[in-house]
């Protein structure tokens, strides 16, 4: 099978790669992205705020589970699912993942991925709030 989606733009909700995943998944009976449940260790784990890359970003837990956002930003934070092994993704874009890298019980870094391409790695900021 393949699959080839052309667009003019990319980083929308509706852009070729983000397409051609949904196409996919809809061809090949794939069911749409769960969240396991989040266990308190893994949430505290991962919750903190992390940098790289010239940004900031902040992991928070709730009831729902764990949602992602950039400090100082009018965008609500974003819920993220989650894959198990403090891996999670985002519903609005299926192919993005972030992989924390937990030292003991604690993730000192996570590596992004946006539509499936490696982007950046974040270290733990130790003392800063969300």
């Amino acid at each position: 099978l393949t699959i080839v989606v052309m667009g003019n733009g990319s980083g929308g909700s509706d852009d070729a790669i983000t397409l051609q995943a949904k196409i996919a998944a809809a061809v090949l009976d794939q069911r749409q992205l769960r969240s396991l449940p989040l266990g308190a260790a893994t949430g505290d784990a991962v919750a903190g705020v992390f940098e790289g890359g010239g940004e900031r970003v902040c992991f928070k837990t709730s009831g729902k589970g764990l949602t992602r956002g950039i400090p100082g930003s009018d965008k609500p934070p974003r819920p993220l699912l989650h894959q198990g092994n403090a891996v999670f993704a985002r519903e609005d874009y299926p192919l993005d993942r972030f992989i924390f890298q937990l030292q003991g019980t604690r993730a000192i870094a996570h590596r992004v991925f946006y539509d499936g391409f490696f982007s950046d790695l974040m270290v733990r900021v130790p003392e800063a709030a969300c």
